[in-house]
């Protein structure tokens, strides 16, 4: 019978110090609104390594893990709106924005494995855009886990207000609501770096 692995991760949690790495893909894909019209767009993740180590007494934590994202990436189809929206980001100075996700208690472990069946799944992490970083919680679909791949979506609104972030505006006539919904797909690949057991 298959054991999955955040099941596998949750048992090594009880009985001994253990560490894996796994390697790390994602895409994001942003929508919002404005007084003329609706818009959406794209960005990258860089590739990333997330770096997990574990005990009973600690649950999971992901060490030294940082997801980048650069902001000249962003993509709307817009030129012009394109502009604006790295200015707002003043990408010369901020040219990324970071994700680190926080440690993970037996309880949230539950909740993100929750997302399989599209029910009350979470995942908490800390998101930097320039220089104010703040907590964010995600929900969690489409979990799946194959041989070599655990694969889900990530979800949530982001306010601009909350990061001190001045919406483009047209004339001061048109202009950008505060809620941007994501959603990020994520894609991790257990085939090359698998789990490496570390000694008590």
């Amino acid at each position: 019978m298959k054991i999955h692995l955040l099941i596998l991760l949750f048992c090594l949690m009880a009985s001994s110090a253990w560490g894996s790495a796994l390697e790390g893909r994602c895409q994001i894909e942003f929508s919002g609104s404005s007084t003329l019209h609706d818009f959406s767009g794209q960005a990258a993740c860089q590739p990333f390594i997330l770096f997990v180590t574990g005990n009973a007494d600690a649950g999971l934590e992901f060490t030294d893990t940082v997801i980048f994202v650069s902001v000249a990436s962003m993509d709307t189809d817009n030129s012009k709106r394109d502009v604006k929206m790295r200015e707002m980001f003043e990408s010369e100075k901020y040219p990324q924005i970071k994700a680190s996700p926080v440690a993970l208690s037996s309880q949230m472990i539950e909740r993100f494995v929750a997302g399989r069946s599209g029910k009350n799944g979470t995942l908490e992490f800390n998101l930097k855009i320039r220089d104010i970083e703040l907590p964010q919680t995600a929900q969690v679909s489409n979990l799946l886990e194959d041989d070599k791949q655990l694969s889900f979506d990530l979800a949530f609104d982001l306010s601009l207000k909350s990061y001190q972030l001045k919406a483009p505006s047209v004339l001061g006539l048109i202009r950008v609501g505060d809620q941007v919904h994501l959603k990020i797909p994520v894609q991790l690949n257990k085939d090359k770096l698998g789990l490496k057991f570390l000694p008590l």
